[in-house]
């Protein structure tokens, strides 16, 4: 990233996807909270809960002066939420995106059929014949919508999934 030293607010679940997200924002000179005071909030936006998010955003300001990016490691449900949220906020300058992940080895897929048999099918139908790398696969992806480089970008996904949602279709409700 040509520009380090971004101010970025990270919600994660402490997962290794998490770790990996954060470890490379940290190595490429974004700065977080560090050692200040946090707050754990839930993302769930439904209108009753629009404060808590507020109250959050608020307190990254507070503790890194401004904010250039907020990335939440979270999966949900709704699929056009970012492309809402991008229409929402884009009035403030804030661009939302969304990286659509595909399977890694201790999701719930895998794990419920079991990691060797896992491993087995993609070798055989899989283009990239591997499964994502949690703590490395989507930082580089990341990276460049926190970035400059995507400057222009809201409301756009990108699948970082080794084309898991194209040969299997099937997957998708596990990504």
């Amino acid at each position: 990233m040509e520009d380090s030293g971004k101010r970025v607010l990270l919600t994660s679940s402490g997962d290794e996807i998490s770790k990996g997200i954060a470890y490379h924002l940290a190595k490429s000179g974004c700065r977080f909270g560090g050692s200040s005071p946090f707050k754990v909030v839930d993302l769930n936006m439904e209108e009753e809960h629009e404060s808590l998010f507020d109250e959050a955003v608020e307190l990254a300001w507070k503790l890194l002066g401004s904010l250039d990016a907020f990335v939440s490691c979270y999966s949900y449900e709704g699929r056009a939420r970012h492309k809402l949220s991008a229409m929402e906020i884009g009035k403030y300058k804030i661009r939302v995106n969304a990286v659509a992940r595909g399977l890694h080895l201790d999701d719930e897929y895998p794990r419920s059929v079991g990691k060797e048999k896992a491993e087995k099918s993609t070798a055989d139908i899989m283009p990239l014949m591997r499964w994502l790398d949690p703590k490395n696969d989507l930082a580089s992806t990341v990276l460049y919508l926190v970035g400059d480089d995507s400057r222009y970008m809201t409301g756009t996904t990108i699948f970082v999934d080794g084309a898991q949602s194209i040969v299997r279709p099937r997957m998708r409700s596990y990504m």
